[in-house]
């Protein structure tokens, strides 16, 4: 997916460096996506938060943090960008969907509210991508079909079920926390003949990832039709 790539190595490469502006860990993207949006996801990329000063606390005892950056640093130049390029440009929220679980890389849409929007255009222009402002929000994708499905009138994924429900699930504070509704990749997958349909079982599920003392906790819950599943925290 190469509207993502450089987005979560410039997170991962900034994170070793040192952080930008503070700012919130959350954000309303959701409410500009339509309803059956298959997997929604929000990075914090406000590298002064507590979240990324806990990690970065985490990262300064490991002998290898120096190597690890300078490797993320070179697979993002490889994509055309710099790390610092890309920390001016994105807000303190970045949050990447896919519209339909039947074609994941042509549905794949971001959205920020950028630090310096001239800086995001012209990252944007280089990677070829579409972009346009959607209620105080810069969308971007590979696709203009794709930004026009925003917005809309219709039902949005922040108030349909089952994200309405499962979203609260997850902590304030996270480095990055996901949605992902198994009902709506069920159906996809079945219309593509899958023998065992990805998403069977559940109707949702939650993750989040968050620095916490001395780790990393990776939480995760899954929703059945009629009860929680076991909680895989």
């Amino acid at each position: 997916m190469r509207l993502a790539t450089p987005i979560l190595l410039a997170v991962l490469a900034l994170a070793g460096c040192g952080g930008s502006e503070p700012g919130a860990a959350t954000s309303e993207a959701a409410g500009l996506l339509p309803a059956g949006t298959v997997v929604y996801a929000e990075l914090d990329s406000s590298l002064d938060s507590s979240q990324w000063n806990d990690l970065n606390d985490l990262l300064d005892r490991f002998p290898g943090r120096d190597l690890l950056v300078a490797e993320l640093q070179e697979a993002l130049s490889e994509e055309g960008v710099t790390a610092e390029r890309l920390d001016a440009a994105f807000g303190d929220v970045v949050a990447l969907a896919v519209l339909d679980a039947a074609d994941p890389d042509g549905t794949l849409v971001g959205l920020t509210q950028p630090d310096d929007a001239q800086a995001l255009r012209d990252v944007f222009d280089e990677q070829e991508l579409v972009y346009e402002d959607v209620a105080g929000w810069t969308a971007f994708s590979q696709s203009q079909a794709v930004l026009d499905r925003l917005g809309g009138d219709g039902s949005s994924l922040a108030d349909a079920e089952p994200f309405a429900d499962r979203w609260g699930e997850l902590p304030g504070e996270a480095l990055a926390k996901v949605y992902f509704d198994g009902r709506a990749a069920e159906e996809a997958t079945k219309d593509l003949g899958a023998a065992v349909p990805l998403g069977s079982g559940f109707d949702a599920a939650v993750f989040a990832l968050a620095a916490e003392g001395d780790g990393v906790r990776l939480e995760a819950k899954a929703f059945g039709q009629e009860e929680a599943l076991p909680d895989l925290t």
